[in-house]
């Protein structure tokens, strides 16, 4: 007689209940049926393959179950690089060396760049580049000695910060990449201090 106990059966009079080899509810000993109830053989072999399982197996499976879903990741989900995709990448060296110099080759020609890869309007540029002249002589070390600006826009640490820029506020790239994000969300305001210098 099978001596797991038969969650499914009514105990009457505390008798113990096992169930036999047909999955049968027994009282103990008697040998007399208490609702006969088919149990699903195949789930009770489960439960006693599992009952047998260490805690090392269990880790073992739960660690290959993982590495699993993070293959299943890398390989079918595209993650994006930046939230911002048009304040990210440059363009490749060829296509920019039919122009004859490199991407961002100097200050100057780094405000076109990105100015031209943001598709903002020529007089945006020109702008752009009057701005960087009269801020900073497009001297990528220009330093204010009254406020924390420096770089080719003279950019503040917290404009800086609170604009989400990256990098180095001292790379020309950089500093012209964040002064683009700065302008595209509140214009030349920002320099309005130097206007008398760089406005046409």
């Amino acid at each position: 007689m099978n001596t797991e106990y038969c969650e499914h059966c009514y105990p009457i009079a505390n008798k113990v209940i096992y169930l036999d080899e047909f999955g049968c509810c027994l009282y103990c000993g008697k040998g007399i049926i208490e609702e006969p109830v088919k149990r699903n053989r195949l789930i009770r072999k489960i439960k006693r393959f599992f009952k047998t399982w260490t805690k090392e197996d269990w880790f073992g499976v739960i660690v290959m179950l993982l590495l699993v879903l993070a293959m299943f990741l890398l390989r079918f989900i595209n993650f994006p690089t930046k939230v911002e995709a048009t304040i990210d990448s440059s363009p490749s060296s060829e296509v920019m060396g039919g122009r004859g110099y490199e991407w961002c080759f100097d200050p100057i020609v780094c405000i076109r760049d990105i100015g031209e890869l943001m598709e903002r309007p020529n007089e945006e540029i020109r702008e752009m580049v009057r701005i960087a002249k009269c801020e900073s002589g497009y001297r990528p070390d220009a330093k204010n000695g009254t406020s924390t600006a420096i770089g080719v826009f003279q950019i503040l640490i917290g404009t800086w910060e609170s604009n989400k820029c990256t990098g180095e506020r001292t790379n020309f790239e950089d500093n012209i990449w964040c002064a683009w994000k700065i302008y595209d969300r509140r214009g030349s305001q920002p320099w309005d201090s130097s206007r008398g210098c760089w406005n046409e």
